[in-house]
């Protein structure tokens, strides 16, 4: 016992003490002496006088206060041992010793190790040595699984090991970055037991050379047999390397592919075929070519395991706006697939619920408006694609006594459900336009060059919020004075318009291929234009610049050259420019004028510049029904063009005009119009032609072998990626790393049950049967998988007797642990912060030095004694013994011991006489 103090809650009352001794002691000594000196009256003062002192100090509070050595203090060093910290393995374990040195025996220390697992390294212990012996066995014999790291499990199995809560100490020693479990919600159950949690961050910023597979990327459509695909896989890497990516699709041949790997995340693209329906296990492997200047400083990241599920699916429901609409599909479709055709007239038989509508894997709308729609159907079909997953492709098609536009018709879809759905807007617009203008500001050009300004800001005029503006001086190389640009900045290109002075070569190969490849660039344009202003007096020739022109040809950009006061030789030489423009066509005549092909226009003095300009630049509204022959265009080389080439494309007499939607994919496409365009709803894919298939502008399409194979590419894709039908159990899965949680989601009757079978690979019998109880509850199921493969999670509900009553099946691939992710910011700001974290839940601090390892702990105990109670008792027992005093005579028991003695001496005394 140290620090032994005695305290009063309220001093002042010992003020008491001077009346109460006046009062006890005076009246005792007024007495005559031969009366004071008697034994009751001296006992009897001492007696009420010590219980008024007591019953003073009662009232006072007082108190004992003193320490004690605490005894009960525990420290653990939670050391991570795991594959990501391996380089700091030294400093942690230098941090140990130090902790131990500096802990005297003052505090009793244990250590734990942990990974995936935790080792009772070192048992709390006051033996400094000995516990550090400890840990260099357990980590030399009895090292936990280093492949992950599970700070949330230590953690816990720590407070197992505590016996004193409130005096104990946990000390993480890590990179903070855990793979498995939650950490923070571990800490904050160990602070709510009063166990304090401090962090030691422990980081190796050094780059290590390392390529990883870091994901695949599958088809976002539904895949069919025997159709090229194009297979992503994103590779992140810290070196320029060749490397090659391997594919093994199931147990079949192996695919190499040769990829250039470049610092920080690339995806490549593999072409693949996949030969049948079902479940395809894919490995993709990744390995550096030969010869390898660098080794790959972790080889256990390189393999990456996905797969695809390859569904039958061929029930299709087809909807037709008039009789004999469909009749052209069906017969295209008909060997392929299970077809049930409805007319709009047939109301009864359509499907009235969303379970009814499950049973279609995909829906095709023959030239079907907004209003042929039955009562509710329209809810029905945008539930159905938007929530399920389901498939709908949309056809064209025009109202049987004229041209008017019957399913893509702007005032039927305008402000519908049906309209949101679709991939494109059916309404009035003009196709947004991009346009650089380039501006020969040479000597030869100097007394028309204001004129050239003039007539590029009159260019702006004839354009629409929606387009891109950007201006270039022709010079030796080019000089771009403004970028492609908004024109709803236009004081920006103004500004550079007017900035341009003279001078420059009039190098014009240069500035093309820069004009060229702005444009190609701006991908939220329908229309690409380039307009010279020149004399034409070039310094390059056609052989210069005839690639860049068939190049921008063949990208859509057509061109117009404004010659002012040319002479015969430059105005050939700006002829011969809009003819490479037009790809060698000659034809740039009036008629062809609204084409938007590329056009020569003359001027002599520049004064008609300004109007000339403007009217280049005049778009037509894109018409609701356009009744011309065209063939489509490929715009995007993707599953629904797979087999399909531009050469063979056959022709359309006419489309629909409509607006492509923002996130939707234009794949065929007529003159600034989509002709086939499809988009993600939801779930589910929506498909638009705006064409019909009915015969009427598309029998050559639907004759030739290529538009039937583009039809039928549409269907496959349509196609829900994932079985749609109702499920009597749905399943939902949840990773991270290691760790799996499967949320199950059924009806269960009185005695029905719930199994998990898990199987790897194509291996028969599975790998893990885990059997929850009712008590744990059937709608989570927890389990773990650490080895790298395909897995197949089998969930079956039985009855009572074990017989099956359902069951549901999904997919799972696991390639490495995240622990082998070597591209994780383990920097040191990123573990501080994550640490600062950890210990903040703790109600503790991240540490830097050992010795601050002890602060915070409790090294004497404070302890307070009341004595107030016993002083009560002890008063009113010697108020008793006052009054008992005063009431009754008494002797000592000495007197009483010497009157027996002097008794019995008489005694003796007596008899001796007789």
């Amino acid at each position: 016992m140290t620090n032994f103090s005695i305290q009063f809650t309220y001093p002042w009352f010992l003020l008491l003490l001077i009346p109460a001794l006046f009062f006890s002691l005076f009246p005792y000594f007024r007495m005559a002496k031969k009366y004071r000196r008697t034994r009751n009256h001296i006992i009897s003062v001492v007696l009420h006088t010590t219980a008024m002192v007591l019953c003073i100090f009662v009232f006072s509070g007082m108190h004992f206060d003193y320490q004690t050595i605490n005894s009960n203090n525990e420290v653990f060093l939670l050391v991570d041992v795991s594959y990501s910290g391996r380089e700091t393995q030294e400093k942690k374990n230098e941090f140990v010793q130090s902790v131990l040195d500096s802990g005297n025996s003052e505090y009793k220390v244990g250590i734990i190790t942990f990974g995936y697992g935790q080792t009772y390294a070192a048992e709390l212990s006051t033996n400094a040595e000995k516990t550090y012996e400890s840990y260099e066995d357990s980590l030399r014999d009895n090292k936990p699984d280093d492949s992950a790291t599970d700070i949330a499990a230590a953690v816990s199995f720590a407070r197992t090991h505590i016996k004193h809560p409130k005096t104990a100490k946990l000390v993480i020693l890590s990179d903070g970055i855990e793979t498995d479990g939650e950490a923070l919600a571990a800490i904050k159950a160990a602070a709510a037991d009063g166990i304090r949690v401090d962090t030691v961050s422990f980081t190796d910023e050094k780059e290590i050379p390392d390529a990883q597979i870091v994901g695949a990327v599958m088809p976002d459509y539904n895949v069919s047999a025997k159709s090229e695909v194009k297979l992503g896989v994103t590779v992140q890497s810290s070196v320029a390397q060749t490397a090659q990516i391997t594919l093994r699709d199931n147990d079949g041949e192996e695919e190499t592919t040769e990829v250039s790997l470049e610092p920080g995340v690339q995806t490549f693209e593999i072409a693949h075929t996949f030969a049948e329906q079902g479940l395809h296990r894919l490995s993709f492997d990744l390995s550096f070519k030969e010869p390898v200047e660098i080794e790959d400083a972790v080889e256990a990241n390189n393999e990456y395991s996905s797969y695809l599920y390859m569904e039958v699916f061929d029930d299709i429901l087809i909807v037709e706006g008039f009789e004999g609409e469909a009749e052209k599909l069906q017969e295209l479709l008909k060997e392929e697939y299970t077809l049930t055709v409805l007319n709009v007239a047939e109301t009864e038989k359509f499907p009235k619920t969303l379970d009814e509508m499950r049973l279609y894997d995909q829906v095709v709308l023959a030239n079907v408006s907004h209003s042929d729609m039955p009562a509710g159907f329209e809810d029905l079909l945008n539930s159905y694609v938007k929530d399920i997953g389901g498939g709908l492709f949309t056809v064209g098609g025009s109202e049987p006594d004229g041209d008017e536009a019957h399913a893509y018709n702007r005032k039927d879809l305008y402000g519908t459900t049906y309209q949101d759905m679709l991939p494109v807007i059916a309404e009035d617009y003009t196709p947004p336009l991009g346009v650089v203008i380039i501006i020969d500001c040479s000597g030869s050009m100097s007394d028309v060059l204001e004129n050239a300004k003039a007539g590029a800001r009159a260019c702006l005029n004839a354009m629409t919020e929606r387009d891109y503006c950007g201006v270039i001086a022709l010079d030796d190389d080019y000089k771009e004075a403004l970028a492609l640009t908004p024109v709803t900045r236009e004081y920006e290109i103004v500004a550079a318009i007017d900035n341009i002075g003279n001078g420059g070569g009039t190098l014009l190969t240069p500035s093309l291929k820069r004009a060229g490849d702005s444009l190609k660039a701006q991908t939220n344009i329908e229309k690409r234009h380039i307009i010279v202003v020149s004399d034409c007096m070039f310094s390059d020739n056609v052989e210069k610049y005839g690639s860049v022109l068939q190049s921008n040809f063949e990208a859509g950009i057509t061109i117009s050259v404004v010659g002012i006061n040319t002479s015969a030789d430059s105005e050939k030489a700006g002829r011969e420019i809009v003819k490479l423009g037009n790809g060698g066509s000659d034809d740039d005549s009036e008629e062809e004028a609204e084409k938007w092909k590329s056009k020569y226009h003359h001027t002599v003095t520049g004064e008609d510049l300004s109007s000339i300009m403007r009217e280049d630049l005049t778009v037509p509204d894109i018409k609701e029904v356009e009744a011309k022959p065209f063939v489509p265009t490929i715009r995007v080389h993707n599953a629904v063009v797979s087999g399909v080439e531009q050469a063979n494309m056959p022709r359309l007499n006419g489309y629909y005009g409509t607006k492509i939607k923002e996130d939707a994919e234009i794949v065929l496409a007529g003159e600034f119009v989509p002709i086939y365009a499809q988009w993600k709803y939801g779930e589910g894919m929506v498909g638009s032609f705006m064409c019909d298939l009915s015969g009427k502008w598309s029998s050559e399409f639907l004759s030739d072998e290529t538009g039937q194979r583009i039809i039928k590419n549409i269907i496959g894709v349509l196609f829900p990626k994932e079985n749609i039908r109702a499920q009597d159990i749905e399943i939902k899965l949840t990773e991270k790393n290691y760790g799996n949680v499967l949320n199950v989601y059924t009806d269960m009757e009185e005695g029905e049950r719930i199994e998990l079978q898990i199987f790897k690979d194509s291996e028969p019998k599975p790998v893990q049967t885990i059997k929850p109880t009712e008590k744990e509850g059937y709608t989570q199921i927890p389990f773990t998988i650490t080895e790298p493969g395909v897995y197949e999670l089998v969930v079956k509900k039985k009855d009572a007797t074990g017989k099956d009553v359902s069951e549901a099946t999904i997919y799972k691939a696991f390639s490495y642990s995240q622990e082998y992710n070597t591209f994780v910011e383990a920097d040191e700001e990123t573990s501080v912060a994550l640490l600062e974290g950890m210990a903040s839940a703790g109600k503790g601090k991240r540490i830097e030095t050992e010795s601050q390892v002890f602060e915070g702990l409790i090294k004497k105990l404070s302890h307070t004694f009341d004595p107030r109670l016993a002083f009560v008792i002890v008063s009113i027992v010697l108020v008793l013994l006052d009054i008992a005093v005063r009431k009754f005579k008494f002797k000592w028991l000495h007197e009483i011991i010497r009157e027996r003695k002097e008794k019995q001496e008489l005694g003796k005394q007596a008899y001796r006489k007789e």
